[in-house]
């Protein structure tokens, strides 16, 4: 769910977003197993937590309806 709500804030059309939600989804994965092997956690914690942290960097600097970036 993460991924697809992510690629909904950049994405400009469905085949996009699709796009987009694959290309978050993989990036979640390797940062998550990446983390967990370093601090030697959770796999799958880890890659929730990464993909939230994408998906809050998304949301707020998003160029086109990024929170910090729209001019709110």
């Amino acid at each position: 769910i993460v991924p697809a709500a992510t690629a909904h804030i950049v994405a400009r059309s469905v085949a996009g977003m699709i796009a987009w939600a694959v290309g978050f989804a993989w990036l979640a994965v390797a940062c998550g197993v990446a983390l967990s092997l370093v601090i030697d956690a959770s796999t799958s914690g880890a890659i929730v937590a990464c993909a939230g942290v994408i998906y809050l960097l998304v949301f707020l600097f998003a160029p086109r309806y990024g929170w910090l970036t729209s001019g709110r």
